[in-house]
């Protein structure tokens, strides 16, 4: 980035050789320029898998809860895939988890589910550990989002607990947890974390503004 300037001057001359005497000149400037590099994120995505994500938004033919989440979830990966297309070092670009949210706890990590009373519940477990945000690796994040079949409680402070636990070892990186649930955790279940209950706090005021 910069600028190119010329210069001419013409002058009388007499040397016996030639009337004039042609002076050219370029002068050039220039500007640094420095790139705005970002902090590494480490995301944790925490969704809602209990049984009333299966439940309409609304009346008619409205979609169903687990519907609109999952979408939103897969345009969130999608936003930071294409952030990470802008950082060209690799060891900067953002990592997304998956986490899910419902029943018992379970530290395997996959998409399992229980039998209890004759029914089928989904775990609360970490379903894929934090991954590159960008190309294969946010077609698998969005693959395992829609994976995600509705049936369970709402132990929220199980998938914030799962959610502490997930970290990438990258010192210079910052962890966001992105929480996504239609409410309140169930009567039945208890509060075993204030960082649960604080976030449910939020839930409920983002709802309530819209």
């Amino acid at each position: 980035v910069g600028r190119i300037g010329t210069d001419k001057t013409v002058q009388a001359i007499d040397d016996g050789k030639s009337d004039f005497l042609t002076t050219l000149s370029a002068m050039s400037s220039t500007s640094d320029t420095t790139s705005l590099v970002s902090r590494p994120l480490d995301i944790v995505m925490v969704l809602d898998a209990s049984g009333s994500m299966d439940d309409s938004m609304g009346g008619g033919d409205s979609p169903k809860r687990i519907v609109a989440l999952k979408n939103a979830a897969n345009h969130f990966i999608d936003t930071i895939a294409e952030q990470n297309k802008n950082v060209k070092d690799a060891s900067k670009q953002h990592q997304v988890a998956i986490v899910k949210f419902a029943g018992n706890k379970r530290d395997k990590v996959g998409n399992d589910t229980y039998r209890s009373d004759g029914h089928t519940y989904n775990y609360s477990q970490t379903m894929l550990e934090l991954t590159a945000c960008k190309d294969g690796g946010a077609e698998r994040l969005k693959n395992t989002v829609n994976l995600i079949e509705p049936a369970g409680s709402t132990r929220a402070d199980y998938g914030m607990d799962l959610a502490k636990g997930i970290t990438s070892g990258r010192e210079d990186a910052q962890k966001i947890v992105v929480f996504f649930t239609d409410g309140s955790p169930t009567s039945s279940n208890g509060f075993e974390s204030d960082v649960a209950r604080d976030a449910i706090n939020i839930a409920k005021t983002i709802k309530s503004g819209g």
